[in-house]
């Protein structure tokens, strides 16, 4: 291969590379968006799902909170006097005054499907007392065990009230010290201002076991119920801190359900309700809060906080259990801290602190043939379909420029030859310098030169004919009559050599007809006995050449076999490639421009035949197959 040709190849190879490059990378580039489309789409459906589970979890526990936020606040006492409702509820209970029990008190032998969420009511008095309508004291007990069969059922209310002072009580702990402990590190400043004095009265009164944080939202929301009421139940309110709230106060100057339910007047009654909101409580490192919903009320100038102790594991289940449709793994956390602050507000429901933690996000699964793969694989066939065109076409041009100088060279050559002979010969016939004895002898010089010149252009233009539309004079030929046609031209050609031409037909072939044109069968088999007279001797021998006709698979087969050194295996797969000679046929002294083997194997397809090389144990065998007509 010629450098010319290496540079060629060498920038067609390094276009297709940037070609195929940047494919590759516009490929991938489509891949990882489609991909991204894919997982932007899946999740979506998965913040639609989270939106629709926690709109689940809000309406499961609507309910509950519309339950508890129109019950009445008498409700939270276990007995109380039918004839006080909503006025002197706090007195104590006079004799000969008629009793209802709390539905909080009786509802604890049939638990409703809210109650199985609850685990205790109750409710701080201002003093931090703490009291539950499920665990009724004195003659109070006494009538709940004997005349509501309670009996046994007190007592582990009795202990879940105890329980929860306690956690209350150390809440409230915490709460002191970290106030104390941020307080250590502050430069002592002014003397305290009249609002610092009060704050300070409102701590020495502050209910036992509240929380500091609590009660600031506990005396700002008893504050507002103060200014709304009328000015003289206003002194008999308590006074609490003026810390700065983290909630919302409920709505000032609206009367409670109960209240417009009897028909009292706001004046009158001075009763207001809150609404509830829920409270984390949770002791030490504990990981395990629980869920306490609260709403002060101010009733007869009294302050006191009612509490629903919710059973948040058994929450956190039902919530789960129904969004499992939803989402795969979901769980529900907690917020009790500062983390709450920066948590997504997309996942919190509004009616609980907790977040709702939607599990892993899914892997989008297979994408299957989609239509932008489609187009990529059209794409890519078409890329390559194309850089494959043009390679073959580029290497199509290259053999052709090859061949036109290998042609070039051959005919220049071959011509070189008689053209020389006919220039010398003639010069001397014209000025007499060639003796009279020796001019017959130069005259057959010229003529064999001519014949020779005839032929080298005869070939040329027969293979320049090949495949070119021209009239045929196909026929049915009798094998017998057309070997003993050719051969008398075949005998001649090698007697020529100094050999003899060996002539094998079988029966069968003799008695067939071959279909084709007597001239192409004719000037095939002559170039093929005509390369064994050239290529088939050694040495000085004359050459062995055999020509046999035999009848094989329905087809008559010529063979042409020569006794000589036969093809190099390296020169088998371009014998039959137009002006191409073997390294060592080229060196010889024979001259030739190598079209024959390329003409007899184009003419043999023409007629419907093949000329083949066959392997054989000595010299080269040529065999030419061609349909019986």
């Amino acid at each position: 291969m010629t450098s010319r040709r290496w540079i060629t190849w060498g920038i067609f190879l390094i276009c297709a590379l940037l070609v195929f490059d940047g494919l590759g990378f516009v490929t991938w580039q489509v891949l990882r968006l489609e991909r991204r489309e894919a997982q932007a789409t899946l999740e979506s459906a998965r913040q639609e799902n989270e939106r629709l589970a926690l709109w689940r979890m809000d309406f499961f526990m609507a309910p509950l909170l519309a339950q508890e936020s129109a019950r009445p606040y008498f409700d939270y006492l276990p007995f109380y006097s039918a004839e006080r409702a909503y006025t002197r509820m706090w007195e104590q209970v006079q004799p000969g005054e008629v009793l209802v029990a709390s539905e909080l008190l009786i509802g604890s032998r049939s638990p409703s499907s809210a109650g199985q969420l609850v685990r205790l009511y109750f409710q701080i008095d201002a003093q931090g007392r703490f009291t539950s309508p499920q665990v009724p004291t004195g003659n109070m007990l006494d009538l709940a065990e004997s005349r509501f069969g309670l009996a046994g059922r007190i007592e582990p209310n009795e202990r879940l009230l105890e329980q929860i002072r306690r956690l209350y009580i150390e809440v409230a702990r915490e709460e002191q010290a970290r106030t104390a402990s941020r307080a250590v590190g502050q430069t002592p400043g002014p003397a305290p201002l009249k609002s610092d004095r009060r704050h300070d009265r409102a701590a020495e009164t502050r209910p036992q076991g509240v929380p500091a944080d609590e009660d600031a939202e506990f005396a700002r929301r008893a504050r507002s119920i103060e200014q709304a009421a009328a000015p003289e139940q206003r002194n008999d309110a308590m006074t609490l801190s003026d810390a700065t709230p983290r909630a919302a106060p409920p709505t000032q100057g609206s009367l409670s359900r109960e209240q417009a339910a009897s028909g009292a007047s706001e004046p009158d009654s001075a009763i207001r309700v809150g609404n509830f909101r829920p409270r984390w409580l949770r002791s030490g490192d504990s990981a395990n809060p629980e869920l306490i919903l609260v709403r002060d009320v101010m009733a007869e100038g009294q302050l006191v906080r009612q509490c629903i102790w919710i059973d948040w594991p058994m929450l956190r289940t039902l919530l789960i259990t129904g969004v499992l449709d939803l989402l795969p793994d979901p769980k529900l956390a907690p917020i009790t801290g500062p983390e709450g602050e920066s948590a997504s507000l997309s996942r919190v429901m509004a009616s609980l602190p907790v977040i709702l933690d939607p599990g892993p996000m899914p892997e989008p699964g297979p994408l299957g043939l989609t239509w932008v793969r489609a187009t990529l694989g059209a794409t890519w066939l078409a890329i390559v379909a194309a850089v494959a065109a043009i390679g073959w076409v580029l290497r199509a041009s290259l053999v052709l420029s090859e061949r036109r100088g290998r042609f070039v060279s051959a005919v220049t050559h071959e011509l070189r030859t008689p053209l020389t002979t006919f220039c010398l010969y003639t010069e001397m016939l014209d000025e007499g310098m060639v003796d009279p004895t020796a001019r017959q002898s130069y005259l057959a010089t010229l003529r064999s030169e001519s014949r020779r010149l005839a032929g080298i252009v005869e070939n040329v233009l027969a293979y320049a004919r090949l495949g070119r539309a021209r009239p045929r004079t196909e026929g049915s030929l009798p094998v017998g009559d057309l070997v003993e046609q050719v051969r008398d031209v075949l005998e001649r050609r090698v007697e020529q050599t100094g050999g003899v031409l060996q002539l094998h037909l079988s029966a069968g072939a003799a008695s067939a007809a071959v279909r084709g044109e007597p001239e192409s069968i004719e000037r095939i088999l002559l170039n093929l006995v005509d390369n064994a007279c050239k290529y088939g001797r050694i040495g000085d021998e004359p050459p062995g050449v055999t020509l046999s006709v035999s009848l094989e698979h329905h087809r008559v087969v010529f063979r042409v076999c020569d006794q000589g050194p036969g093809i190099a295996p390296g020169e088998r797969g371009r014998v039959f490639g137009a002006f191409q000679r073997g390294a060592v046929h080229a060196s010889h002294a024979e001259s030739g421009l190598g079209l024959g083997l390329a003409l007899s194997r184009g003419l043999a397809d023409e007629m419907g035949g093949e000329l083949t090389l066959e392997p054989s144990q000595r010299g080269a065998c040529f065999a030419l197959r061609l349909k019986v007509g």
